[in-house]
């Protein structure tokens, strides 16, 4: 920690951080330990600074040009001094006169992984590693240059950049599957010149223009309403004995404070207290802080706390300044800890690893008083030693993969290193001696529906705090001073009604239910008298499990049953999974799937245990898995539903009911070749390429790079998907003019024609004993009433791999198991173009065959 210290002093001596908004010279290591990030930064000249995270801080270097995707591109990229990991995040101005004055935004971030020793690498001037950011990814390496090296000079002519004291290296791509030597493609600067935060360019955040809305925000979910005010309750810890062990957890400091829970809508923020109550007039300079934020509206968690100079969290401080007895509130600071809501995005049903990911981009930059409440991966024994060791209250373990559930439960558990307790004032004594208001607090807690005498708090008060309790004591006194539990008498006793709540401090419970050696810390106007119960610590969890072991999580607002049913035991994934993928890829799946009549194949069990039938690639459905084309069997409300020739189809409009059907076990979609409201008309044709059992599938590529071939000559665009088995689909995209009969007719010509030009390669007939050494051209998807499967449905097969549009060009080097329920939406994530773009937008119509 101190090594990493002093490697910031030299950023420390070159910022006033009076002026510019950069983050302090503070260690604080992401929890990775491996961040990284490229900077894009218009200071004397335009230049790209890339960092990469190591023992606690982040090395540095400005790539004048930027990085390149092209192997053959050699970078110039000059050494700087370290910065804090914190600097990750930052984005904005600095300010003209200030070192690096100008705009900068971040223009990628990830994790990166060194390629052996990252220390050796440095000390020998030849660092590998490998990217996995938002834009970069693949292998690169940093090579060191020499001392009067004429290449390195050359560069830096060119480049326009000086070296001064500082070393130069060249950044290089490696040769891997993200590389490319297309000079377009390799430009990758050039192309994406926007924030991977903000959405903004580096000319908008000078201008001051606010972040789009949105950005930073990768997945796509469906909108819902941000709940009022005081209607969501906090998700609450348990106490426990020690700090759970296993994998799965983060750990978080325990702040001394008031949970809050603030609303953001439209430019107004609000904040209430954990039972609801409105407290913004309390805390103005957060609420203003809050109207700021890169969001037009959003719920947070955290906690409200006074910081001291040393940096630990002090209740006392924090009343003080609550009460106006000082008129500093600099020191008042919103840790943010949690989002729960996001510009019309429930995030409830997220992990809170991806909770926090999204709240560590809306915080970015921001400065006190709010502050994105950290916390660390691993070595939670030893955070809570280091915790106790500063005199801090204790620390908080919490699931990485648990949703956010209201209430009290042991995804969230509290470790405290005093013995820490609320409880009820029923009552006062008289003062003594010098002392004014009152003598000593009785107190209670709740245990069960019974409320436990558990003895007097002499110590801790303040001269103005007995006077306070006194006043707030004096309205509360029962008629004719009766106890208002069962309690021991007590010498000089005034009782009071059980209403006002305190927090003391105190070293154990007596054998008797009393506390010994107890102290005043402070009031607790945030929480009910009705919610002091004792707390008793309990074990800690024996591990953590994953989301899918938790009950209920939630989807876009949807609770998913049985989470945790492994759908695939060739690959493990589960219900959840499936259900997130359905959320991920609503979107594009809709553009061809929506308002198409519908046939789905639910699984209620697992669908990897039976395999291909005889001949054919296709699985053998058994009990588990069954087809659907109409309501009932829990659909009936689920999904959209019309008539067509006096019988019921399904269909869907909306990403909510894809998640739907994927809560209610539908595994497939299939889709006619039309429609609604007009299915005589179909808006394309599918030609269904099925290979006999033992070809490879080069031939199959071969088969579909032929019709495309001949489909062109009579004048037909068309387009590829892999179906997630060993076939294509060769798709026409039609502007629905044809009607049904004439597609049919249209699509059974070209796959006889395919028969008999190449009888040897190519059947157009279903007959098995035909098929040996063939490829099946399956033309009777364009019948009507029937159907194929859609673009990005998963298929009910081991692996759950998906029926993926690719391009033409892509097609010879494409691998169809690559494309999976698990890597389909990064790969969404991270292309550029949609082959399919311009499927829903044909014009084309079926040419007079023979003419």
């Amino acid at each position: 920690m101190k090594e990493a210290a002093a490697r910031l002093d030299r950023y420390a001596e070159k910022r006033d951080f009076g002026r510019t908004e950069e983050p302090r010279a503070e260690v604080h290591g992401s929890a990775s330990g491996h961040a990284f990030v490229v900077q894009k930064h218009d200071a004397r000249r335009l230049h790209y600074d890339l960092r990469l995270e190591l023992d606690g801080v982040l090395l540095s270097w400005a790539v004048p040009k930027g990085p390149s995707l092209s192997p053959k591109e050699r970078r110039l990229a000059v050494r700087t001094e370290d910065h804090p990991v914190d600097y990750r995040d930052f984005e904005g101005t600095i300010p003209e006169g200030e070192y690096g004055g100008g705009p900068v935004i971040v223009w990628d971030r990830g994790e990166w992984r060194p390629i052996g020793d990252p220390h050796e690498g440095l000390a020998k001037g030849h660092l590998d590693f490998q990217l996995e950011g938002e834009r970069l990814h693949g292998r690169f390496t940093l090579v060191r240059l020499k001392d009067g090296d004429r290449g390195a000079q050359r560069l830096r002519a060119a480049s326009e950049a000086r070296a001064g004291d500082k070393t130069s290296w060249l950044l290089l791509k490696r040769r891997d599957a993200f590389a490319t030597e297309d000079p377009e493609e390799a430009n990758v600067v050039a192309r994406e010149t926007r924030s991977v935060l903000s959405g903004r360019t580096v000319a908008e955040v000078d201008a001051g223009v606010p972040a789009l809305r949105g950005a930073g925000t990768s997945r796509r979910r469906t909108a819902t309403a941000l709940p009022p005010l005081g209607e969501v309750e906090p998700e609450l810890a348990t106490l426990v004995t020690a700090i759970p062990e296993g994998s799965g957890w983060v750990f978080e400091m325990k702040l001394d404070g008031y949970r809050a829970l603030a609303r953001l809508d439209g430019g107004e923020a609000r904040i209430a207290t954990r039972s609801g109550h409105d407290w913004t007039a309390r805390f103005p300079e957060i609420a203003e802080a809050l109207r700021h934020l890169r969001a037009r509206s959003a719920l947070f968690d955290g906690e409200i706390a006074w910081v001291l100079p040393d940096g630990r969290t002090d209740f006392q401080s924090l009343q003080n300044a609550l009460g106006a007895r000082t008129s500093d509130r600099s020191r008042l600071v919103y840790f943010v800890f949690d989002l729960l809501f996001r510009d019309g995005v429930d995030l409830r049903g997220e992990p809170l690893s991806v909770r926090k990911a999204e709240l560590r981009t809306l915080l970015a930059g921001v400065g006190p008083p709010l502050r994105l409440c950290d916390h660390v991966e691993s070595g939670g024994a030893a955070f809570l030693d280091a915790a106790c060791r500063l005199g801090l209250e204790g620390v908080m373990a919490k699931r990485a993969s648990a949703p956010y559930r209201s209430g009290r439960g042991k995804d969230w558990v509290k470790v405290k290193c005093h013995r820490r307790q609320e409880l009820v004032v029923v009552g006062s004594t008289k003062p003594s001696g010098r002392r004014k208001g009152i003598g000593a607090l009785l107190v209670a807690a709740r245990e069960g529906d019974e409320l436990r005498y558990a003895g007097k708090v002499g110590t801790g008060f303040s001269d103005a705090v007995l006077r306070d309790l006194e006043a707030r004591l004096g309205p509360l006194e029962t008629e004719g001073n009766r106890p208002p539990l069962r309690a021991p008498k007590v010498a000089g006793a005034t009782w009071v009604r059980p209403e006002l709540v305190v927090e003391v401090r105190f070293t154990e419970w007596t054998a008797g239910g009393q506390l010994r050696h107890p102290a005043f810390l402070g009031l607790r106007e945030d929480k009910p008298a009705r919610e002091v119960i004792r707390e008793r610590a309990e074990p800690p969890p024996k591990r953590a499990r994953r989301i899918a072991d938790t009950d209920a999580p939630r989807v876009s607002g949807v609770k998913v049953s049985h989470p945790e049913r492994v759908l695939d035991p060739e690959g493990g994934i589960t219900k959840l999974e499936l259900v997130r993928y359905h959320e991920a890829v609503a979107e594009p799946l809709l553009v061809h799937a929506a308002h198409r009549p519908l046939m789905l194949v639910r699984c209620t069990e697992a669908f990897g245990a039976f395999g291909p039938r005889t001949g054919s690639a296709r699985p053998r459905a058994k009990a588990s898995c069954f087809v659907q084309k109409h309501a009932g069997r829990g659909l009936e409300d689920r999904i959209g539903k019309d008539v067509v020739d006096g019988e019921e189809v399904l269909f869907a409009t909306t990403p909510l009911e894809l998640v739907l059907l994927a809560q209610h076990n539908v595994v497939e979609l299939h889709g006619w070749g039309a429609r609604l409201p007009d299915v005589s008309h179909p808006d394309w044709i599918v030609f269904d390429l099925d290979p006999d059992e033992g070809l490879p599938f080069t031939r199959v590529v071969e088969a579909a790079l032929e019709m495309r071939a001949s489909l062109d000559r009579i004048g037909l665009s068309s387009h590829v998907k892999t179906t997630g088995g060993k076939g294509l689909h060769v798709v026409v995209p039609l502007a629905a003019r044809d009607d049904a009969s004439a597609v049919r007719d249209f699509a059974k010509a070209v796959a006889e024609a395919f028969a008999q030009q190449a009888s040897d390669r190519y059947v157009a007939t279903m007959s098995k004993a035909k098929r040996t050494g063939r490829i099946f051209v399956d033309w009777l998807r364009n019948a009507p009433g029937a159907t194929a499967v859609l673009p990005y449905s998963a298929r009910a097969r081991p692996g759950a791999p998906v029926a993926m549009p690719v391009a033409w060009k892509d097609l010879p080097h494409v691998a169809p198991e690559d494309f999976t329920v698990r890597t389909v939406p990064a790969l969404l994530a991270r292309r550029r173009r949609d082959p399919w773009a311009d499927v829903p937008r044909s014009k084309q119509h079926l040419p007079r065959l023979g003419a």
